[in-house]
């Protein structure tokens, strides 16, 4: 679970869930506009973590932490 304070409707939330869904070893992502938080589910031996903040980032959100592990997401 990452801290993504920018997501702030639904459009955003399908962006992200759009370009996450596509990167090799990402099983399933959603995004909780509420708690603006983004919960992705992958195969740790097949998923580089660091593309797939890139690829939120690059969509103009920031990600800020890692909640479940606190983190800082790198």
């Amino acid at each position: 679970v990452w801290a993504v304070p920018d997501v702030a409707c639904e459009a955003c939330q399908r962006k992200i869930e759009s370009v996450v869904r596509p990167i090799r070893g990402v099983e399933s992502v959603s995004v909780d506009v509420d708690a603006r938080q983004v919960h992705i589910h992958y195969r740790p031996d097949n998923v580089d973590l660091a593309e797939v903040r890139r690829a939120i980032e690059a969509n103009g959100y920031r990600v800020l932490a890692e909640v479940a592990t606190g983190r800082t997401a790198s």
